[in-house]
């Protein structure tokens, strides 16, 4: 062995000599004895006792975390460094220096086993095993690969015939998915499965009392035989954030299709390029938000093959020779003509005439509904909205553009969010009074003002019977108009007085007989109302 390796390794052992009670006392970190064990909060994740060390074995644990290891891997862990690191904050030293022969780093690391993986039966025998190999330099650092360290496996089974030894093979071993008896008791409990990328992520899930499992071997690795354990179950599939991770997602979900009874899809929030739930959780993920998530994870929706590309273009060349057909009947009037063309059309298209004409009304309906107005179409608010202070900004907008005591701004406010919930809330609709002595004095304004504040508002001085409530039929609108009184002067109006008044409750309208046939038909009359007059002008008295 050269002197610089006998060197660097002295120097590690040393730090790895540091008690590992002796350094958490030295952070303050207090702990209760319980047991073998120093058990308290975990410095990283909080909780109650969670974290230990085992004064003993010389390790610590964290079952929030899933951070585990000697004295050096503890401060690697509180202090979110590398072995080297690490061993000077224990020995209080720099690590010996090492002469650089040019050659590549990887030629001398050295392979740690720094995990192993049992695989248990159905009856608890244990199968098999993987080990998690991963590569040190000389220095005490880390052989990396795209950020993270390079790892391998290497699987083994027990010797039959020399117990306690391996065989470094699994030829003959069943397929078996990760933590079998913890599954197969999960799943008697009816509980919820996770299935995530390897081990360490099962283990990890298992020590926050989430039932978990992986196939050996890591993404794309999923056997039928796997998920004939999982018959009849809940299932939600965590892949690793990256192309490999989704493809086993796909895979997985596969071969569970028809034998799962649910499966589902979480991608974990907020994952960087590579990084898995092992990362998550210690980027401050918890069990807690865990669960969340867990409850809005969509359905796995199995792959469609990709469309030929032939079918694709004479699906859109139907379509497109079917609205043309249906756009050229829209521009006819009735008639013989058009009767001729419906029916031509229909031929064609290879369907009934009554489909044209479902289909005509209904794109008619389209056309004629379009907002009048620009401002009617309007985005919800993104956030929530203070109510106190949403009144108070329309009383101010208000006092901006008309003279009035803050009581009748505040009437105006009130009703103008009420009619924004109009339609979900009413079920009576009160009508506005916006009257004064003489002329001149803010109606006209204040009615401009709600036109714009109100949804979908029709402003009109002059109206119908048959407009008003045609118009509450195809928009839903809010009507502002204007010198009321000079509409209801005449008794020729009391057919539309009698359809203003019916709209206070909601459910009443008026039936007209609508089409050739003259068939009865209910409209309603429920509708916002604004509506001025001046002085004493209201309408007579039915």
């Amino acid at each position: 062995m050269s002197s610089k390796h006998t060197n660097y390794e002295v120097w590690a052992a040393k730090a790895r000599a540091v008690r590992i009670e002796n350094e958490v006392a030295r952070r303050g970190i207090n702990l209760r004895i319980q047991g073998a064990e120093h058990v308290g909060p975990c410095p990283h994740c909080g909780g109650d006792d969670r974290f230990a060390i085992n004064s003993d074995k010389q390790v610590f644990n964290c079952r929030g975390c899933g951070a585990r290891g000697d004295v050096i891997a503890l401060v690697e862990f509180l202090d979110g460094c590398d072995f080297k690191a690490a061993c000077t904050t224990l020995t209080g030293e720099p690590p010996p220096k090492a002469k650089s022969n040019g050659r590549d780093r990887d030629a001398s690391a050295r392979k740690l086993i720094v995990a192993e993986f049992s695989y248990y039966d159905e009856s608890g025998a244990l199968a098999f095993a993987v080990e998690r190999i991963e590569f040190q330099n000389p220095d005490g650092s880390y052989v990396t690969k795209q950020g993270k360290r390079k790892k391998s496996f290497s699987r083994k089974r027990p010797d039959p015939d020399r117990p306690g030894r391996w065989i470094y093979n699994v030829d003959g071993v069943a397929t078996i998915p990760y933590r079998l008896p913890e599954l197969l008791e999960a799943l008697r409990k009816n509980q919820t499965i996770l299935i995530v990328e390897g081990e360490a992520k099962v283990d990890l899930l298992l020590k926050w009392n989430m039932p978990a499992t992986c196939c050996v071997g890591g993404a794309e690795k999923w056997k039928p035989e796997h998920s004939t354990y999982l018959r009849d179950a809940d299932v939600v599939l965590i892949p690793d954030n990256d192309g490999t991770g989704f493809k086993h997602v796909q895979t997985v979900g596969e071969s569970l299709f028809g034998i799962a009874k649910r499966i589902r899809v979480l991608a974990l929030p907020d994952l960087r390029p590579k990084d898995d739930i092992i990362d998550w959780q210690k980027a401050g993920g918890t069990r807690e938000t865990l669960d969340q998530l867990i409850e809005g994870a969509a359905d796995w929706q199995p792959m469609t093959p990709a469309a030929d590309k032939s079918d694709e273009k004479a699906k859109a060349e139907a379509q497109a020779r079917e609205d043309a057909l249906i756009e050229a009947l829209l521009k006819i009037p009735p008639g013989v003509e058009f009767a001729r063309q419906k029916k031509k059309a229909a031929k064609e298209l290879g369907v009934p005439q009554h489909a044209i004409d479902a289909e005509l009304e209904e794109r008619r309906g389209e056309q004629v509904a379009a907002p009048l107005h620009g401002h009617w179409s309007v985005e919800p608010w993104p956030e929530p909205v203070d109510g106190d202070s949403l009144v108070r900004d329309i009383i101010r907008r208000i006092h901006r553009h008309v003279v009035c005591s803050h009581e009748d701004a505040l009437v105006i406010a009130l009703w103008i969010m009420f009619a924004w919930v109009h339609d979900e809330v009413a079920t009576h609709s009160p009508i506005l009074n916006i009257n004064s002595a003489e002329p001149e004095s803010g109606k006209s304004t204040t009615l401009g003002l709600l036109s714009f504040l109100t949804p979908r508002c029709v402003s009109s001085v002059e109206i119908s019977e048959a407009a008003l409530y045609r118009a509450i039929e195809l928009w839903r609108p809010c009507f502002v108009i204007d010198e009321f009184d000079s509409v209801l002067a005449n008794e020729d109006k009391t057919a539309l007085r009698s359809v203003v008044n019916s709209g206070h409750t909601r459910g009443q309208g008026v039936v007209r007989c609508v089409g050739d046939d003259k068939t009865p038909k209910l409209f309603s009359t429920s509708a916002r109302k604004p509506l001025a007059w001046s002085g004493g002008n209201y309408p007579p008295p039915q």
